[in-house]
């Protein structure tokens, strides 16, 4: 069959194949800083003329194109102490009061800049931010993925080979995925 295939029809194949790909592809919906195009912004959460908002997937939810998430990676030079374990971004301790109210003013900020997806991967983030949203929790999108419980991580999967009565297997397969 490939030999009774001439150049003239492969092309024509493929300009076809392009064409009705190109067709089938649609862009995600935007609405630019500015709103140049006066799209409608009534239903945008925290809605800032100088935010970009983009649909997610298939919903009618409009997300900033900015997000708040980055496992405070500085709070020891901005909250000196708040660390349990210094430079460990993660051992945030969940009683100080300055960090709370500093999670207030961070999100309260946000929101006035027009974000509104909350991107947290920690048990303690997913706490903090909560905090942080009381009264207001209909103001943000809030995105949660448990970090330690993700494939990726070495003990959860050491927990899966265990469980399913199985050898640890070579992290061999680790060391190539993060090269």
């Amino acid at each position: 069959m490939a030999e009774d295939l001439t150049r003239r029809d492969f092309v024509k194949a493929g300009a076809l194949t392009a064409a009705g790909a190109a067709l089938g592809l649609k862009p995600t919906y935007t609405v630019h800083a500015g709103n140049p195009t006066n799209e409608k912004t009534a239903g945008i959460l925290n809605y800032n003329e100088q935010m970009e908002y983009r649909r997610g997937g298939k919903t009618n939810l409009m997300f900033s194109a900015v997000c708040l998430g980055g496992h405070w990676k500085r709070i020891g030079t901005v909250l000196p102490g708040a660390q349990q374990v210094k430079g460990a971004w993660n051992t945030v301790s969940l009683d100080n009061t300055a960090f709370h109210k500093n999670r207030y003013d961070v999100v309260t900020r946000c929101m006035e800049r027009g974000i509104n997806f909350i991107d947290a991967c920690t048990f303690g983030e997913g706490v903090a931010y909560a905090q942080a949203l009381k009264g207001r929790r209909d103001k943000m999108y809030l995105g949660f993925s448990h970090f330690e419980q993700e494939p990726q991580t070495l003990a959860w999967q050491a927990k899966k080979d265990k469980q399913a009565g199985e050898p640890p297997k070579p992290l061999d397969w680790l060391k190539r995925s993060s090269s």
